[in-house]
Formats: structure tokens, sequence, C-alpha cells
């Protein structure tokens, strides 16, 4: 090369186009494995879990943290069978909180189809999140790793409605019930509390479960505000009687999460709930703080059956709306979901205000809401 007459050299840096080939091909053996778990795994008692589910897994989606969870396996020299479960789980993860965003955000589509929550409404959409992240959390137990689940203390919650319908008796947490259930949601939470979380705390893990009641109070999205609403707009003409729950601030049973996590002991359970009230006696005190008419007509248990079983031909022909399903007129049907707080109110100083305090708090933000204050 003559020094004079310098000769430039262009070296072209191409930027190679964006891919995950390589990625795929690196762990498709072990996502053959993951898919497996996947669909043995949405397995269900409760026929809706697996289609709501399976609706939103086979939709697509590129299985992108599986595969790194997977990649990452091999970059670490793991020699076990632990990273198929824990790939499966963190899918599981996402689809749960896919379920539930579409709930908060009120979408209509997810992957180019038709959202879960439309086509089994939002109740079902939450009910199966939480069941896949029930799942989830039980595949990380089995691998057997605290460190992979780098979790020193947990609380997990159960409901009241794993008890059923006590039939006017007040159980405390020794109590448990083996019957069937009345509604899908206390069938899955049975399920979810003695043959997920129970076993694993026996197995060592630090878990600690609270069981709340009904909750109510502001932000509320359930049938329970939706009622409340109505009869503030004079739009209630009918509550059940004899059907009562134990009714709790929703302030007062996240402050009973907190100290079953600060004071609780792991392996321990702790009813978390308020004082008991049926429907009748709580709307009327609702309807007397707001001034407006309370409901007039009050049918009894075998009236509220008698609907169901009609409701139950009717459905097989038409849409229902939530309020008048067979399994929302059965949980209405004269039943009690109680649960004694004594020992939540011992050990972890918790404490659930008076209904009529809880619902003056409930009624000034509702009305707020409605553009009356």
């Amino acid at each position: 090369m003559n020094p004079e007459n310098p000769v430039a050299v262009v070296i072209p840096f191409a930027q190679p186009e964006a891919s995950i080939d390589r990625l795929v091909e690196l762990v498709s053996a072990d996502m053959q494995r993951v898919n497996a778990a996947i669909l043995a795994r949405t397995g269900s008692e409760v026929t809706m879990i697996p289609e709501v589910a399976n609706h939103l897994i086979s939709s697509g989606g590129k299985r992108l943290r599986p595969m790194l969870t997977l990649a990452m396996a091999q970059l670490t020299g793991y020699g076990g069978d632990g990273h198929v479960k824990l790939a499966a789980a963190v899918e599981f993860m996402h689809t749960a909180t896919l379920l539930h965003d579409d709930v908060v955000d009120e979408s209509e589509m997810r992957r180019g189809k038709l959202a879960a929550r439309m086509l089994w409404g939002n109740e079902a959409s939450v009910l199966v999140g939480d069941f896949l992240l029930g799942q989830a959390f039980k595949m990380m137990v089995e691998v057997g790793s605290m460190r992979a689940l780098d979790i020193p203390r947990a609380v997990y919650t159960s409901t009241v409605g794993v008890f059923s319908d006590t039939k006017g008796a007040v159980p405390d947490e020794t109590y448990r019930y083996d019957g069937p259930h009345i509604s899908d949601y206390d069938r899955t939470k049975w399920i979810a509390h003695y043959r997920v979380a129970l076993p694993k705390i026996q197995e060592g893990l630090p878990l600690t479960i609270v069981q709340p009641g009904l909750v109510y109070g502001p932000g509320d999205t359930s049938g329970i505000r939706t009622a409340m609403v109505d009869l503030l707009r004079g739009r209630l003409p009918v509550v059940p009687s004899k059907t009562a729950f134990c009714w709790a601030h929703v302030e007062d049973t996240a402050r009973g999460h907190i100290q079953a996590m600060e004071q609780g002991q792991p392996g321990e359970t702790y009813i978390i709930t308020g004082p008991r009230h049926t429907f009748e006696q709580a709307f009327d005190l609702l309807a007397g703080l707001a001034k407006v008419r309370a409901p007039l007509l009050h049918p009894g248990p075998r009236t509220m059956r008698v609907l169901a079983a009609l409701m139950s031909l009717a459905q097989r022909t038409t849409t229902l709306p939530p309020a008048l399903t067979p399994e929302a007129l059965r949980v209405l049907a004269g039943t009690t979901y109680f649960g004694a707080n004594d020992k939540a109110i011992r050990e972890i100083g918790f404490h659930a205000r008076p209904i009529e305090e809880g619902f003056a708090q409930t009624l000034e933000y509702e009305l707020r809401q409605l553009g009356r204050v």
C-alpha cells in the first residue's frame, strides 16, 4: 500500500433480522414437555375451567417466557426436570394475568379472538385466572426448591365458602365440609384450600391461610355492589329472606391479610369475617341510611329453589343475566355462609367494624359515584 495514496476499506455491518428461531430450536424438546404439562394441568372437575383456560392458551402466543426459563436452565447446567414445571408455571401466571387484565380493562378481544370475559363473563375469567395461579404455585412448590420460590412467608386467601351452607351453624377453623357444593366458586376454592394449600403446608411451605366472608365496600365490582346501586336507584324490589352472610368491609379484610402475614403463624388458618346479617336486614339498613324505599318482596328458600329450577330450563335457550343464573339463585335460597372469627381476634388482633359503620362509608362512596354528593 502506498502511504501517499491511502485506501479506505469500508466494512458493512449488516443488521441481522431479529429472530427467536435459534431459541426455539434450542429448547424444542423441553417445550414439548412443557406443552404437555400445560394441557395436563388445565384439567378440573369444573368443566368451565378447562374450557376457559384452553380458549386462551390455544389462541396463540410465542411462549417466550417458558422458552427463556428453559434456556436459562441449560445455560446454568441444570440437570433435573424441575425446569419443565417452572416453565409451565411461568406460562400459567402469564395467562392468569391476561384473564384478569381483560376484566380490569374491559377488553373485548385477546390475540385476535373474543376475550374470555366476553364468552363466559367477568366472574368466570377471574375464577379461572385464580385457578391457573394456584396451579402455577403448586408446580413451583412441587419443584421442592425454596430458592426457586424465594418466598419466606405467604398468605393464601381462601373463603368461608369452603364450608358451603352452614345451615345456621358458625364453624371455626377446625371444621371441614366434604359434601357437595352449591356453586363452582365454593367448589374450586375448596379444591385450592384442601388439595393444594394444606398439603403444601404439610410439606413445609410457610403459608398462612385466611378465610374472609362476604366483602363489601368502596371499589367493589361484585353482584353485591350492583344490588346496592340498584337499591339507591329504586330498582331493587326483591331481596331473598333467610339468606345470611358474614359482612366484612374491604378495609378490614385487607387489614386482616396484613395481620395474618405479620402476626399469624405459618401453617395456621384464620377466619376474618364480619358480623352476621341476613340480606333482608342488610338492605333494610342500607335503605334507611340512604332514605330510599326498602325492597318489598322477600321470597323464601323454597321459592328461590323453584326459580333456580325454572332458570335451569331457561338457560338452555337463552343467556341469563348473572343474578338469575340457577347457581346464583341456589346460593340465595336460604343459605348461611358463616364462620367464627374468635381465633383471628385473639391471635392476630383482627377487628371487623359494625355493618352500620361500613354501610355508611360505602353509601357515601356510591353516592359520589352516582353524582349525588
